[in-house]
């Protein structure tokens, strides 16, 4: 993977006809160019998954939160280092870094596989979790991300170093130009919903130009990833003693 460059992309409203365009692209066709508007963080610390080991060309890998919630990851292909770990730092990727005020830990993430048709991605949560925060860096150029229809898309951060690429937001997909393959490239994106053994796995189409790898990971808000704990049992009530 490439090493990082120097911030590039706007963080400001795209002013002017450009965003006079924009506005009418999301009345008219529901289509958004966010112009990196500054976003609202997520209040709070971020819980990441922690994904181990894995050798080049993998399908599949078996993460878990570091109170042993377990998130197994599938996909429909492998290629090159897909399903590899590295010890990536979501906290200082300028992708990723204003995703939760209070940062992103553990550091992790998993190698994801994309081309021009779409990989199907599909997540599945060992206990029932609310809202997930997907975290994506390393992407290429024609990235996106395509979702079940009806989903609600709450994008927290994003960064391209391409001079004046911004998000492009539909209903259910989000799509960037990245300018090279760095960790400062890609975006944090929270789904809207409850997944899990009961409500259902959580799948995406990742789209690249060409056949590539991604970083990857999930972010919960810190506290909700765990079962809480089991109440304590009421001790029965001991039986008096007969003494007559």
């Amino acid at each position: 993977m490439a090493q990082a460059k120097p911030k590039l992309g706007r963080k400001y409203l795209v002013a002017g006809i450009t965003g006079v365009l924009s506005i009418l692209a999301v009345t008219l066709f529901s289509v958004s160019t966010l112009g990196a508007t500054p976003l609202t963080p997520l209040t709070g610390s971020g819980a990441n998954v922690v994904w181990p080991y894995g050798s080049g060309g993998q399908s599949s890998s078996n993460g878990a939160f570091t109170c042993g919630t377990t998130v197994r990851m599938t996909m429909a292909s492998g290629f090159g280092n897909s399903g590899v770990s590295f010890d990536q730092n979501w906290s200082t990727s300028t992708a990723t870094n204003n995703a939760f005020t209070g940062g992103i830990s553990p550091n992790s993430a998993v190698a994801i596989h994309g081309n021009a048709g779409g990989v199907l991605v599909t997540l599945n949560f060992g206990i029932e979790v609310t809202n997930p925060v997907l975290l994506i860096n390393y992407i290429d150029p024609g990235a996106s991300m395509l979702f079940a229809s009806g989903s609600t898309l709450n994008l927290v951060d994003w960064h391209s170093d391409k001079s004046g690429a911004d998000p492009v937001i539909t209903a259910n997909s989000i799509a960037l130009e990245a300018l090279t393959d760095n960790e400062n490239e890609g975006w944090a994106v929270q789904l809207v919903g409850t997944y899990g053994p009961t409500s259902g796995s959580l799948t995406f189409n990742y789209i690249s130009t060409n056949d590539s790898t991604a970083g990857f990971s999930v972010a919960l808000a810190s506290g909700t990833e765990c079962l809480p704990p089991a109440p304590a049992p009421t001790p029965e009530p001991v039986p008096a003693r007969f003494t007559g």
